[in-house]
């Protein structure tokens, strides 16, 4: 792959959804927190909310719809009242 394919593509999709009116959004903080369930190379509760603590304003944190994210890292946003939650719009 030549450097700079990846960007690319990328850039090739963002202007794509453009053109239908969305909006594209890229994630600067992975939580990792799918790594909780396998088995090999698994994260630790305290490795997952270590990343999450790490957002600061204007960050965005990549999180999955699993029951360590509905358990842990959503209550943690919501209960300690430094982060304020946002949609993301089209």
């Amino acid at each position: 792959i030549e450097e700079g394919h990846e960007f690319n593509k990328r850039e090739k999709i963002v202007e794509f959804l453009k053109t239908l009116g969305y909006t594209s959004y890229e994630w600067n903080i992975d939580s990792e927190d799918w790594k909780y369930y396998i088995e090999n190379g698994r994260n630790s509760l305290e490795e997952i909310m270590g990343r999450v603590k790490r957002a600061g304003e204007g960050d965005i944190v990549l999180v999955h719809d699993l029951p360590i994210t509905a358990e842990n890292v959503i209550p943690y946003y919501v209960d300690s009242g430094k982060y304020e939650l946002q949609t993301l719009l089209k």
